[in-house]
């Protein structure tokens, strides 16, 4: 994820999850999804310091360590017409080097609407919201951000 609230956070892991999908005779549809997973991440720090764990500040340092992802998202909609969809993900990394503490939560809220079989028109909003702590200082930040997107479905 890249966002100039946010910077850059990412992780790989494993951990459980769950979807469910029910269609309606008429066509209406819901559909849920949840996971939670222990991950190794790296995140581009929060604070404004001359050196980082790996690089100085104008080499794009990160911290790298241990964290957890946990996500829910939920649709209903209607096939062939369009849905709404609402997500709540949030991302932490723990350095192992340091004691910083990085957090990212992302609200969203997206809007399709299907011109046809293979075309589909999305706006979305999304909240991101950064929290971290090193030692004993403490950076919050948050950004909106508002996409319009045209998607052509293979």
């Amino acid at each position: 994820l890249d966002t100039s609230a946010a910077e850059k956070i990412a992780g790989v892991g494993f951990g459980p999850g769950l979807a469910t999908f029910f269609v309606s005779d008429s066509g209406l549809f819901f559909s849920s999804s949840g996971v939670l997973s222990l991950i190794v991440g790296a995140s581009s720090p929060s604070f404004d310091l001359e050196y980082y764990h790996f690089g100085k500040k104008k080499n794009k340092p990160y911290y790298f360590g241990p964290g957890m992802l946990g996500k829910v998202k939920l649709e209903f909609g209607k096939k062939d017409f369009g849905s709404i969809e609402t997500g709540f993900s949030q991302y932490w990394v723990h350095s192992i080097y340091t004691d910083a503490d990085e957090f990212l939560t992302i609200l969203s809220l997206n809007i399709k609407y299907d011109l046809s079989i293979k075309s589909q028109i999305s706006l979305g909003y999304d909240y991101y919201l950064r929290h971290a702590s090193l030692q004993e200082r403490y950076f919050t930040g948050a950004k909106p951000v508002v996409r319009a997107l045209y998607i052509y479905k293979f």
